[in-house]
């Protein structure tokens, strides 16, 4: 019995797939960069529930950084929400 993805080929390996669609994993000068709003960014941000606010700027941040959106726990991007 062969394994279900066996013939396929395999362009990207997992570490390749994480980086190009996981997460961003930002150290403190990114953090600071990605995270930083223009004042327009900022009034909408703050025209939001304290929940919503915070889940938008996560995914401004992100989206500058990779131009994707992601669905993320509060557990995977603790780092960011400090």
């Amino acid at each position: 019995m062969t394994k279900p993805n066996a013939n396929r080929l395999n362009i990207l390996t997992p570490a390749e797939i994480t980086e190009l669609y996981g997460l961003p994993q930002f150290g403190d000068e990114e953090r600071r960069h990605y995270f930083d709003m223009s004042a327009q960014e900022r009034q909408v941000v703050e025209g939001r529930r304290s929940a919503a606010g915070i889940f938008l700027s996560l995914e401004l941040g992100y989206f500058k950084a990779k131009r994707q959106f992601f669905d993320f726990t509060p557990a995977q991007v603790m780092p960011d929400l400090r």
